[in-house]
């Protein structure tokens, strides 16, 4: 029987935390979600207390959650070698975290997701391929992070990332596992874009692009990495072009810099609200089109809460 888990994301301002589950492929079911404020400078205690009476308000009916990290100097990186051995992965990916952190293997938490593993050909040196995300972190950050939780009385099994969070709603609700081979998909929030392009559904290249004072002051921001990225994954990786954009929001702006995507790319842009694949009541799908809500920064907890149910 599969356990019961919620996902619970702090960020932004607010503590989202859902229940979710799956009424069919590519069809999810919001059972609970809900949300509070908080403030940047509370203390552990305050924000315990915060989340100990969401837990109580929205009827969570479960302690064991997935998170994402909070921390300002995590690492959240596509790599590609050659095939190697699990230890040797295992040693070249500390490396690399250790060298992007500057932090030693003992101060450091390091995961790792494999999109796609392949040992060369039989007679041939080097070659294959050992091909991912890494994640790493201040083992400080990860353990303040489950403090925290521990302290409001949950208890947590798996912590993840926004980004990783996003990317699994958007295979979550997706009927076709062929379309994820050469799309790029965009998660619009209000201070930041979430930018996936995927190689195939278990392989892909994230980037988070920041934007402070909103997206309106920063679109060219957005088109300079999708074009960074667009020229690192054709010259680097040798990977064919992206063929579609998919962009996904609710706060409006999504079919205005579809357009500007789109005369940019010259490939077909799709736009579609991110609450569009979710089944939930009506009166907790109008609460997230008030402005008082979280709006699109509710998704990721319900991202994480799939987690538990991804096939």
């Amino acid at each position: 029987m599969q356990e019961n888990v919620a996902g619970i994301h702090i960020a932004n301002g607010y503590i989202t935390a859902a229940e979710a589950d799956f009424v069919r492929k590519g069809e999810v079911r919001v059972k609970r979600l809900g949300w509070a404020t908080y403030e940047p400078d509370m203390t552990n205690d305050e924000l315990a207390g915060v989340i100990r009476r969401l837990w109580t308000e929205c009827g969570i009916s479960t302690s064991t959650v997935i998170t994402a990290l909070r921390s300002k100097s995590q690492l959240t990186k596509y790599f590609s070698y050659p095939f190697m051995t699990d230890a040797e992965l295992k040693s070249a990916l500390y490396l690399e975290a250790e060298e992007s952190l500057l932090l030693s293997e003992g101060e450091l938490c390091v995961d790792w997701h494999i999109g796609r593993r392949e040992k060369p050909a039989p007679g041939v040196e080097g070659g294959g391929v050992s091909e991912g995300v890494l994640v790493a972190a201040p083992r400080t950050d990860v353990e303040r992070d489950l403090g925290l939780l521990r302290q409001a009385r949950l208890f947590p099994i798996v912590m993840d990332t926004d980004i990783m969070a996003i990317a699994n709603y958007y295979l979550a609700t997706s009927n076709d596992d062929g379309e994820m081979d050469r799309t790029c998909m965009i998660y619009l929030t209000p201070m930041k874009a979430y930018v996936c392009t995927f190689f195939g559904k278990h392989s892909m290249y994230p980037r988070t692009v920041n934007l402070p004072g909103g997206l309106g002051e920063h679109i060219e921001d957005l088109t300079e990495s999708l074009q960074e990225d667009i020229r690192y994954c054709i010259h680097k990786l040798h990977k064919k072009p992206m063929e579609r954009i998919v962009l996904m929001d609710n706060a409006g702006t999504g079919e205005l810099v579809g357009s500007f995507l789109q005369d940019i790319f010259a490939i077909p842009v799709e736009h579609c609200d991110a609450w569009a694949g979710i089944k939930m009541r009506k009166r907790l799908a109008r609460s997230l089109q008030q402005e008082d809500s979280p709006g699109s920064l509710a998704l990721p907890a319900v991202g994480l809460a799939l987690r538990s149910g991804t096939k």
